[in-house]
């Protein structure tokens, strides 16, 4: 009889404590789903820069091109008249 009167005073917080509980394995759940979602977004992220790295290296490359093709035109400035005649002249 003295242990059922314990229970029965325990019950609310055995009450609380069952409420706690489904609280801490949502919790968990939920900081699972975060710590995927994080580390979905760092992989993107990751990917974004090496995707810009890439650009920026690609468009550097075409830079030195166009930078070698107008020197190579200035050089050459002296033969754009001659260029249109080629044909004339090759026929």
């Amino acid at each position: 009889a003295e242990f059922k009167t314990y229970l029965l005073q325990q019950e609310p917080q055995l009450d609380k404590a069952r409420a706690l509980d489904v609280q801490l394995v949502e919790n968990r759940k939920q900081l699972a789903e975060s710590q995927k979602e994080a580390a979905l977004a760092l992989q993107a992220k990751d990917n974004l820069h090496q995707s810009v790295c890439k650009t920026e290296k690609d468009i550097s490359l075409l830079m030195e091109k166009q930078t070698a093709l107008q020197t190579w035109f200035e050089r050459y400035t002296a033969y754009s008249q001659l260029i249109p005649a080629v044909e004339l002249i090759t026929s």
